[in-house]
Order: structure tokens, then sequence, then C-alpha cells
């Protein structure tokens, strides 16, 4: 059986995560309570290994939102915009996504850039990816692209800061101050 979790270490606090269980019906019956003792949304993915196929494709969309987020905002704080007024355009049109809107305004906008889910990490399930679009033929170019983004970020010491500090690495790489929300903005 294999059960990996999903959503924010805020979740996880308040037993709300995600599980995507890879188990037998038996195996996941017998589990399932003690999954819900620890989380709100338990999801049966299929046989023995499907909880983790699955944690990759959610990591794989996840990952590289962040990596298209911290080019974006890059460029916003180039083009000299408020942040506070492109996050509201932003959020107000199809181009917004989970990661800009509830796990950015709480971490690096905020200046916080604590591991929560480590570029590092990012790195090796990036690579994960890759590595299974290529066995399965699957070209994932975007993800490969992501993958060096992550590594040029590592190479120049942000592998253990928060995932969300693609946006610092990014204004690093392009000499630009990294772009924080006003003391007492609200998220999202």
């Amino acid at each position: 059986m294999d059960a990996p979790v999903g959503r924010l270490a805020s979740h996880a606090e308040r037993g709300e995560s995600l599980f995507m269980v890879g188990a037998s019906d038996a195996d996941f019956a017998r589990a399932h309570p003690l999954l819900a003792a620890m989380g709100s949304t338990i999801h049966h993915c299929g046989p023995p290994g499907s909880g983790t196929r699955m944690k990759l494709v959610n990591n794989h969309l996840a990952v590289l939102l962040c990596t298209i987020n911290a080019e974006a905002l890059a460029l916003s704080t180039r083009f000299g915009l408020d942040l506070e007024r492109t996050l509201e355009v932003l959020h107000g049109t199809t181009a917004t996504n989970g990661q800009l809107k509830v796990n950015w305004p709480q971490k690096v906008l905020a200046g916080d850039t604590s591991r929560g889910f480590a570029i590092d990490l990012a790195h090796k399930d990036l690579t994960l990816i890759v590595d299974a679009g290529n066995a399965e033929r699957v070209p994932l170019p975007m993800a490969a692209a992501g993958r060096e983004t992550l590594s040029s970020a590592r190479a120049r010491g942000f592998g253990g800061k928060d995932f969300s500090a693609l946006l610092d690495a990014q204004c690093d790489l392009s000499a630009l101050p990294p772009p924080r929300l006003k003391a007492g903005t609200p998220p999202g």
C-alpha cells in the first residue's frame, strides 16, 4: 500500500491532508479509518503504486506552476507593476492557480522561504516525473525545462528553501529585488 500526502503543511497541522492511496480494496478499507484521522480527503487511486503515480502527476503540475509563477512575477517586477494589483488581476482571470493564490501569499510573498516543500525535493520529483515519462514514452518537455529551472536555483544556494522561493531565485537571476506583499495584505 502507498499513501502519499497532498496539500500544504498548514493543512496537515489542521488534519486536512489529502491522501492518494494505492492499495487493494481490502487494504484500503482497513487503512481508511487511520487515514481519516489524519486527513479530510482520501482518494483510492487504484492498486498498489497508484498513489505514488498520482502524486507524481500532482507534483508535476504544482512544481511547474511555481516555475511559471516565478517568471511571471519577476517580469511584473521588471515592468514596475504593483504586486498587489498584479495579483488582483491574475486572480480575476483564468491565469490564477492555487500556488499563486493560496500558497505564495503565505510563503514567499510574505518573505517566508523556510522549507515547507523544498526546491531540492521539487527537483527530485521532477526528475522522477521526467524519468517516468521517458519510461512510458510520454515526452514531458515542460517538466524537463522546469527541472533545469530548479537545477539553476539549487546551484545558486536556493535548494533548501521552500519551492515558492523559486521567485527569489528568478529575481536573483534577473538582478531584481524579490517582490513582497505590503504588511497586512490579506492572502488571495
